[in-house]
Order: C-alpha cells, then sequence, then structure tokens
C-alpha cells in the first residue's frame, strides 16, 4: 500500500527539522544566564502570586534549548502530547534566533 503525502506538508516538516545556526561563545554564554534566571524565576513564580511560574519556566527553557540540542530533544519528547504547545515553543525558538542573528556585525567588505 502506497500512502501519498501532500508535498507542501512534507516540504514544510523538512523546514523545520532544519538545525539552527550556530551561535559564538558569548551569546551562548549569554542564552545560558538568561536561561537559567528565566528558569529560577519560574520556579520562584510557583509560590509567589505575582509571577506566571510556568510561563517563566518554560520560557527559560526554550532559551536553554538554543544552547542544548540535548534539551532541545529532551522538550520534544515532553511536549509530544502536547502539539499545539509545543508549535508555539518553536515559534519561540525561531524568533529569538532570528533576533539574535540580526544582531550581529555585519561581515566586513571584501
Amino acid at each position: 500500500m502506497v500512502i501519498k503525502t501532500n508535498p507542501m506538508a512534507r516540504a514544510r516538516s523538512q523546514a523545520s527539522r532544519r538545525p539552527f545556526p550556530r551561535f559564538g561563545w558569548a551569546t551562548r554564554v549569554a542564552l545560558a544566564i538568561v536561561g537559567w534566571g528565566l528558569v529560577i524565576l519560574g520556579v520562584i513564580g510557583w509560590f509567589l502570586p505575582v509571577l506566571q511560574g510556568w510561563l517563566t519556566l518554560f520560557m527559560g527553557l526554550a532559551v536553554l534549548s538554543l544552547t542544548s540540542q540535548r534539551l532541545h530533544g529532551f522538550l520534544r519528547e515532553r511536549f509530544r502530547r502536547w502539539p499545539r504547545g509545543w508549535r508555539k515553543l518553536e515559534k519561540f525558538r525561531r524568533r529569538v534566533t532570528r533576533w539574535l542573528h540580526r544582531r550581529r556585525a555585519p561581515p566586513p567588505p571584501v
């Protein structure tokens, strides 16, 4: 039995599998500091009524997953039941990646 797939869906799935470009060491250190800070604020937010704990925690994990493929795979496994949440997490990661790469200095003229 041959299963035909939509070519547009196949192209979208291949585009989503493309790895993110690598960051420099300074950017990775800054992302790790910001990510861990958000994770700590998220844990504190579970006990304080002022902070949105779960939202801050997931934002921190999304930022940390930009620097760690292992954490990215871990989050993918955990979000398997919630594809809508996974799409939102991936959208956030792409926005942050685009923003960070836009901030890079342009290459010197040749």
